[in-house]
């Protein structure tokens, strides 16, 4: 499940991102996910709730940015497929590609 991932990710987001104040979420990180962000590394959790008067689809917020970078990701024709045999090759051609979308 994701949320086993996102402790691998803790200890790396803190070395390159000092700049870091807070996590959105979905429910999968309540609990032990969610306290040690906020007891061990001081960084405010918002877990995402539907209202519970609202029934069907509630987009979330902030959603939409993530969303929108994973679409353009698409617009590299060498990011439509996976190609790499490595892991670390897909990694730097994500990067390149963001690089490419920073600079436009």
């Amino acid at each position: 499940h994701d949320s086993i991932g996102g402790f691998d990710l803790l200890w790396k987001i803190e070395k390159v991102s000092h700049r870091m104040k807070l996590i959105r979420t979905d429910k999968a990180y309540q609990g032990e996910f969610s306290d040690m962000v906020e007891n061990y590394y001081k960084w405010k959790m918002e877990i995402a709730q539907k209202p519970p008067t609202v029934k069907g689809f509630v987009p979330q917020k902030g959603r939409w940015q993530v969303e929108r970078s994973f679409a353009w990701l698409n617009n590299f024709r060498r990011l439509s497929k996976d190609y790499e045999r490595l892991p670390e090759s897909s990694v730097a051609f994500i990067q390149v590609a963001f690089i490419s979308i920073l600079l436009k």
